[in-house]
C-alpha cells in the first residue's frame, strides 16, 4: 500500500511541476500589407499587380479582398485591418490571389485577371517577442516567380 501511495503522490508532484513550467500564450496584432506590383525595368511603365482575394492562417480566413496597390506613384501599397495571432502556433499561410497585366497596346490594366492560390508559406510568434504589433507584407517574387506573392514579416513599433 506504502508504495502505491508513493506513486500516487510523485505523479502529481510530477504534473504539477509540468503545469507549473507552462507559459500561457501571448497575443499579437498582425497586418497584411500588398506592394504586389511591378513595372517595366523600373522604368515606370506598369507590367503587373496582384490583388490578394484572401489570406489564411491554418484554414481560417485572416484577410479578404485586399486590393492591388495603384502604382501610379500615390499608391505602392495597400493594408489590410490588423487581426491576432496566438503565439506557439505554426500558422500556414495559404494566398489566394489575383494577377492582372497592363495591356500596352490601349494603355489600360486587364479588367481580367488569373487567379491562383497556394501555400506561401509557415509564421509562428513565440513568447518572448520584443513587440506587440507586426506586419506581413507581400511583394511579388523575383525575375523566376514574378507570377505570385512572397511575405516578409517585420514589428512595428
Amino acid at each position: 500500500m506504502k508504495k502505491l501511495s508513493f506513486a500516487v503522490i510523485a505523479a502529481l508532484i510530477l504534473l504539477l511541476s509540468l503545469n507549473s513550467c507552462e507559459e500561457d500564450s501571448k497575443i499579437y496584432e498582425v497586418q497584411i500589407i500588398n506592394e504586389c506590383y511591378m513595372d517595366v525595368l523600373n522604368t515606370g511603365l506598369p507590367f503587373s499587380k496582384i490583388q490578394i482575394d484572401e489570406v489564411r492562417f491554418n484554414d481560417e480566413v485572416v484577410v479578404s479582398n485586399l486590393a492591388a496597390p495603384m502604382g501610379d506613384g500615390s499608391s505602392y501599397r495597400t493594408s489590410s485591418d490588423f487581426f491576432t495571432v496566438e503565439s506557439g502556433i505554426d500558422y500556414e499561410v495559404t494566398v489566394e490571389f489575383t494577377t492582372y497585366y497592363y495591356d500596352t497596346e490601349n494603355f489600360m490594366w486587364e479588367t481580367e485577371g488569373i487567379q491562383d492560390e497556394y501555400i506561401a508559406g509557415t509564421e509562428t510568434w513565440t513568447n518572448d517577442e520584443e513587440y506587440s504589433t507586426f506586419a506581413m507584407k507581400f511583394t511579388t517574387g523575383g525575375l523566376f516567380n514574378a507570377y505570385r506573392p512572397e511575405f516578409e514579416t517585420f514589428y512595428i513599433e
